[in-house]
């Protein structure tokens, strides 16, 4: 999982279809009548992969997960605009 090959900036969704790093990076253009959401999906991406991540490293480290709050702020913040 170290070995993540992707733009490890933050990605933005920008104007309608745009997705892009912070410094204007293209990552990526959707197209179709669900182009804005399919952007903001896409944007949080990094971000759930960074959770996923640190939810099972707690998980093999015996922890109880209370990453709840986070997990539902961040799909919230996939799925809604």
């Amino acid at each position: 999982m170290e070995n993540t090959k992707f733009t490890q900036k933050k990605w933005v969704q920008n104007g309608v279809n745009g997705l892009h790093t912070v410094n204007g990076s293209c990552i990526a253009l959707t197209y179709g009548e669900n182009a804005k959401y399919n952007a903001v999906l896409i944007s949080k991406a990094p971000e759930m992969l960074y959770m996923l991540k640190e939810l099972i490293n707690l998980h093999e480290l015996g922890h109880e997960i209370g990453q709840y709050d986070k997990a539902r702020e961040l799909i919230k913040e996939a799925t809604e605009i």
